[in-house]
């Protein structure tokens, strides 16, 4: 899910005076990408580390979950305050690192108790790495086209948009005042969301190599890595209504 918006082609709104990684030379934008997906891919490991280490602990997975399933203001500020965490730190190296870091291991600390509520209900995580493998390959295709096509997605920005505020508000009604339960604990919603993130893969990555300067590579990572998790999510709970 983006964290900036883009300007026109070639300018990164917000960042007065830096020039868009598409303006620079083939080596740099390679280099670039390289570094993108380095950070994506340790951000993926530290989130399956403190994910893996929550679920390993009934303790703490009961702890945590009951913090996010019995309070929708802890889960809300978990949300908030990472994509405040990466915004802040993005243009700071190596802040943005560790903004990164962190933001993986809050996501991590949300996962974890998801994972481990699967396992206790369906007898182990065979589940959670099928809905993993499943995720890989559905998120790799879609990035894997954006990078190679060279498409620009920047049309689907606005009903992205308004897909995730109207995702995000039906979430809101439901966590503090049960409207829209039923839909939102449903495998139609899931299935959306899991088409919601597809959208923001291509989107993202498309805005990642027209729009980002070179120097925000782990706030792109962060993009990316966000609407993996989602998807990952998403993909678990089809997989586990579908053996219900």
């Amino acid at each position: 899910m983006s964290f900036q918006q883009t300007g026109t082609a070639g300018t990164f709104e917000g960042a007065p005076g830096q020039v868009s990684v598409a303006r620079e030379t083939v080596p740099v934008r390679m280099a670039f990408i390289r570094k993108v997906y380095s950070l994506f891919g340790a951000a993926i490991a530290v989130w399956m580390g403190s994910a893996a280490v929550i679920a390993s602990n009934d303790a703490w997975a009961q702890a945590v979950l009951g913090i996010f399933a019995g309070s929708p203001l802890g889960l809300l500020a978990l949300i908030i305050g990472g994509f405040v965490l990466i915004r802040v730190t993005a243009k700071s190296f190596p802040l943005n690192i560790v903004g990164l870091g962190l933001f993986a291991l809050l996501y991590g600390a949300w996962t974890g108790p998801i994972v481990w509520k699967y396992a206790q209900a369906f007898g182990g995580y065979l589940i959670v790495a099928k809905a993993f493998i499943l995720t890989v390959a559905v998120f790799g295709g879609l990035t894997g086209y954006a990078l190679v096509s060279k498409k620009d997605f920047s049309f689907m920005r606005a009903g992205l948009m308004i897909g995730a505020a109207l995702a995000f508000g039906i979430i809101i009604l439901a966590a503090f005042f049960g409207i829209g339960e039923t839909f939102v604990a449903s495998t139609g919603f899931a299935a959306m969301m899991v088409l919601l993130m597809a959208g923001f893969t291509l989107y993202d990555t498309s805005n990642i190599l027209r729009n980002y300067p070179a120097n925000m590579a782990a706030t792109a990572a962060a993009s990316i890595f966000a609407d993996f998790v989602v998807m990952f999510l998403y993909i678990l709970r089809l997989l586990g209504a579908s053996r219900e």
